[in-house]
């Protein structure tokens, strides 16, 4: 569970916790909240054990979530193997529509060969591909391989 995402929404900003109370209330361990206090999570001075606020933990929570964010930018995708954005192989996808307005681009990463998907608007697909080619797939159909009649066995008339 070690890159799981962790949510303060449980922690009211006026109210203090201990090690114990916070652990529980952002549903990590013990040893990671007392780890945290080596990284920058503030306790109240001169109190043992430590107290912490609650505005200090929510603070703690956003700015590590902030800080662990990579933002892609033009023409890469993030790769959720590697762990980090990517230029897909060959500086090629495929833009595969999902409706009127939205679609995919999926290329693959050139370290570890897996898919890589982007999500994006028609409208934004130049600055999401970057100086990528782009080759337009057509809409898969949402009927395809269903040339034989479902498994109800009532359906013959009988």
């Amino acid at each position: 569970m070690g890159n799981r995402r962790v949510s303060a929404y449980r922690i009211r900003k006026g109210q203090p916790y201990d090690v114990r109370q916070a652990a529980r209330a952002l549903g990590v361990s013990k040893p990671t909240v007392r780890r945290w206090t080596k990284e920058g999570l503030v306790a109240i001075e001169g109190v043992f054990p430590p107290i912490f606020r609650g505005v200090d933990i929510k603070d703690f929570v956003r700015r590590r979530a902030e800080s662990r964010k990579q933002p892609c930018g033009p023409g890469r995708i993030f790769c959720f193997r590697c762990k980090s954005p990517k230029a897909p192989a060959l500086g090629e996808v495929d833009f595969y529509a999902e409706g009127p307005m939205l679609g995919r681009l999926v290329g693959f990463c050139p370290d570890c060969l897996a898919t890589l998907i982007r999500r994006t608007s028609r409208a934004k697909l130049t600055a999401a591909a970057g100086n990528l080619k782009v080759t337009f797939k057509p809409a898969e159909s949402r009927l395809a391989g269903t040339f034989e009649p479902g498994c109800n066995v009532n359906s013959e008339g009988d």
